[in-house]
């Protein structure tokens, strides 16, 4: 096979070249196989498939230990199929034995991650610990990597309105795409900040529900200060409350409200799904 082939056989002879070298280029998984070994063979086609639909972001090595025991002895090979990644010239994994493809999948989705996206991993546990500082020193290293990162800008928006830091967090948001779908989440949080900043204190609003229980606009207005305080439940339970009362209040804002703070909310929320169908519930 020619060396530029994403998917290439290698022999004893050529492992310096055909891996360790290849290996400062793009991650190379070794796979050790053998086709007496249906195992060794299956995970081999896995492995394949994985290669083309990662298009390029892995090489794939191929050694035949039945036709060259050699260096298999050298890796220490005690069964097959065994596979061993190689990253910058140094064994950075291995798996041992047949592998389901989820498992294979995310070896290589763990090798192929950008540093950026390596950083990204970190930071869901420190924003949900309100570390904004913190996060922001996450986002602002990933963009270091990749610096027109839409997804990056995004965060790093949302982290400085949630941080107070609204007049950098406009900034951010200028420089973004208009039509871009990922500045819809930190543009709705920027919008409510706007919107609270003309309302009544929560500690007012509460004490007028006392008396007036039903007052949507001021459910309305509680709503909104729970969004911006990160209490989504309850802010959601408010606006809930405004959909089944009257859904045309103020041209059904309980609704497209309901909608603005689910966006800002993680897109595997189980609570935004709960109500999500809730709210399509009523409406239907």
């Amino acid at each position: 096979m020619e060396k530029n082939e994403l998917i290439y056989e290698v022999l004893t002879e050529t492992f310096q070249e055909d891996v360790v070298t290849r290996s400062r280029e793009l991650p190379v998984v070794l796979l050790c196989w053998a086709t007496q070994i249906q195992e060794s063979v299956d995970t081999k086609h896995t492995l394949e498939r994985l290669a083309g639909q990662f298009q390029g972001k892995f090489a794939l090595a191929l050694m035949d230990v039945a036709k060259d025991p050699r260096m298999a002895q050298q890796l220490q090979i005690q069964g097959l199929p065994s596979i061993r990644v190689i990253v910058d010239g140094s064994i950075a994994g291995q798996l041992e034995g047949p592998q389901q493809e989820d498992s294979l999948r995310q070896m290589i989705e763990q090798i192929t991650m950008s540093s950026g996206e390596r950083l990204q991993e970190n930071l869901e546990s420190v924003l949900a610990a309100r570390d904004w500082d913190q996060a922001l020193a996450i986002i602002e290293a990933s963009l270091s990597q990749e610096p027109n990162n839409p997804k990056y800008l995004a965060e790093q928006a949302d982290v400085l309105i949630c941080k107070g830091d609204y007049t950098n967090a406009q900034r951010v948001l200028d420089s973004m795409s208009a039509d871009g779908p990922e500045k819809q989440r930190p543009q709705n949080r920027m919008e409510l900040v706007q919107e609270v900043a003309g309302i009544r204190p929560i500690d007012e609003l509460e004490m007028h529900l006392q008396t007036e229980p039903h007052d949507l606009e001021a459910i309305y207005e509680i709503a909104l200060h729970h969004a911006m305080d990160l209490r989504y439940e309850e802010a959601l339970d408010k606006l809930l409350l405004i959909l089944q009362r009257d859904r045309n209040f103020r041209d059904d804002i309980g609704r497209t409200t309901m909608i603005r703070v689910m966006s800002l909310m993680p897109r595997d929320s189980q609570v935004a799904q709960n109500y999500r169908r809730q709210m399509f519930s009523l409406m239907h």
